[in-house]
């Protein structure tokens, strides 16, 4: 999907916490954000193409941030964007 086209679908308090982030971390949130559910962090790492790792720590910047809250279910985590 082209920038310009998700730039269209997002709803414009996204748009402005996106516009604050590092190209990095934007891409995880925005990632996050297009899942429209919970998702766990393999989950998100196979959609933005990074290493769970990698996305791991992006989520918990967002976490740090108040973007992204965590809930966990049995031995999993799962993320969602705050409202």
């Amino acid at each position: 999907m082209q920038w310009n086209t998700l730039s269209e679908q997002l709803p414009l308090n996204i748009l402005e916490k996106a516009v604050k982030l590092r190209n990095c971390t934007k891409k995880v949130f925005l990632s996050l954000y297009s899942l429209h559910k919970p998702a766990t962090c393999i989950e998100i790492a196979e959609k933005v193409g990074h290493a769970r790792a990698y996305t791991n720590m992006r989520l918990n910047t967002l976490e740090d941030l108040g973007l992204v809250k965590r809930t966990r279910q049995g031995k999993k985590n799962y993320f969602e964007v705050t409202p």
